[in-house]
């Protein structure tokens, strides 16, 4: 199955209600990810961060996950996530990136719709989708830490949709990036109310040890998209621990297969436990 963009797996079908999206940062994690997906025959988003990109090569870390999945059986969306360099998403668009999503979120109102539109522009011209965001998700995300939660304005939503054609959105509605402290106060009735009104499909990040139950409620708000990353890192972290307590020679390819393994349990119960 080739590789297809973010909005070509909801426009032919592949995808029903909602996509899970996960972030990958070594070769266990994407096959983990890859090998749920299949067992399920399921689509998913692979992501490659700016963080990541940045520090294993944004055409290593690419080729990596097309090499993967470019045969297989599955449709897969390859994604470069929280770009706020622009010159990182033109690069993205040239190797083939399936998906991108520039972040100017802590850029001004304004100028984060000029910077979101010209990626809009030039990525469309190749059919690939484009993800933007509005107001920042507070939380750990990459190079800043924000502890207040500022929910998104519809109309702020609205416009930024109008002016940008971006084709999916990421607003704050209550969710944040890393590990909660606390119970997160979820917005679902905005989340009904900013996907009534715009185009684009909204994205959820900060999806990470939220409940099954949370989940699907913000699907059934409109939520497309969700967004993984931390629980990937803390199940391989957890595996590996597991393992090297066990681990009687020198050898450490069972304990990145075991990861892998965890991986893909990890993936299979998410999907299946919100999805279906």
């Amino acid at each position: 199955m080739a590789i297809l963009s973010l909005k070509d797996v909801f426009d032919y079908g592949f995808v029903k209600t909602a996509i899970c999206s996960f972030n990958f940062v070594n070769i266990e994690q994407l096959y983990g990810i890859v090998t749920a997906a299949e067992e399920l025959q399921n689509p998913v988003v692979l992501m490659i961060s700016q963080k990541t990109a940045l520090k294993y090569g944004l055409e290593e870390m690419f080729s990596l996950a097309k090499s993967k999945v470019e045969r297989l059986a599955t449709p897969y969306v390859i994604h470069l996530d929280h770009a706020k360099s622009i010159e990182l998403v033109e690069k993205a668009i040239d190797l083939g990136f399936s998906s991108v999503m520039f972040d100017g979120s802590s850029l001004p109102f304004e100028e984060n719709i000029k910077k979101t539109y010209e990626v809009v522009k030039r990525a469309h011209k190749y059919g690939i989708t484009v993800e933007g965001e509005i107001n920042t998700i507070y939380g750990k995300e990459e190079d800043g830490i924000s502890e207040t939660n500022i929910y998104t304005k519809v109309e702020d939503a609205k416009k930024f949709a109008e002016e940008t054609e971006v084709d999916f959105l990421a607003v704050s509605i209550g969710t944040k990036h890393g590990l909660y402290e606390g119970t997160p106060s979820l917005r679902y009735d905005l989340i009904t109310e900013i996907s009534n009104l715009i185009k684009p499909k909204l994205v959820m990040h900060g999806c990470s040890g939220l409940t099954a139950d949370q989940l699907k409620k913000a699907i059934q708000s409109g939520i497309k998209k969700l967004n993984f990353g931390t629980e990937v890192m803390l199940t391989q972290i957890n595996s590996i621990k597991k393992s090297l307590e066990n681990l009687s020679k020198p050898d450490i390819r069972p304990v990145m297969d075991s990861s892998i393994e965890e991986i893909k349990e990890y993936v299979k119960n998410t999907i299946n436990s919100i999805l279906w």
